[in-house]
């Protein structure tokens, strides 16, 4: 009897640390990849390699191609907040997410520049996932281009959001999903 107990509780806590744990992406991205588009600059401050880009440092710079074909540049969004969310159309915490951010975006698109990272999917996949849960902000496929964006933010666990201020410094970084309220937080 003692020991079912104890099944029952580890198994309990097993289920609770992977619903809050997130999702941790099947192949690893490595860490010395460079943006691969024309015209993407280095970042000024490189992040340590076990930490990833940090809170009150300069975002690393990159410029990516949505899937509507529109050309992003962090460094030229610059003088406005943006949120950049990384996400994979196969994790059950990154789908859960869409809502708070998609209510985020709807209420803040005139303060804050939102587009999110799908780090995974190919773009056949991810295609079919938006057409049942379209997105109201821009969509790139790191994966495409053989994952910069992700390598340059050192994406080793998803979702993952960045806030960024005008001067294009990191605000926060979130580690797991947010809510459409926590991220209000942040423009007061």
């Amino acid at each position: 009897m003692r020991i079912r107990s104890w099944i029952v509780v580890l198994t309990a806590l097993a289920l609770i640390f992977s619903l809050l744990a997130g999702c941790v992406q099947r192949s690893p991205i490595p860490a010395t990849s460079t943006p691969s588009e024309p015209g993407a600059s280095q970042p000024s401050e490189q992040p340590s390699a076990s930490s990833g880009p940090q809170k009150g440092l300069l975002a690393p710079d990159f410029t990516g191609i949505s899937m509507q074909g529109e050309r992003i540049s962090l460094s030229e969004l610059r003088g406005g907040m943006v949120l950049i969310n990384f996400w994979a159309i196969w994790c059950g915490p990154c789908i859960r997410e869409i809502p708070e951010l998609k209510a985020f975006y709807s209420n803040n698109k005139e303060r804050v520049t939102v587009f999110s990272v799908e780090v995974d999917g190919a773009r056949s996949d991810v295609e079919a996932f938006l057409q049942g849960t379209p997105l109201d902000y821009p969509v790139i496929l790191d994966a495409e281009k053989g994952s910069p964006i992700s390598s340059l933010y050192q994406i080793n666990s998803i979702p993952a959001t960045f806030i960024i201020d005008e001067q294009g410094l990191i605000v926060e970084r979130i580690i797991g999903s947010t809510t459409e309220r926590k991220l209000e937080a942040f423009l007061k």
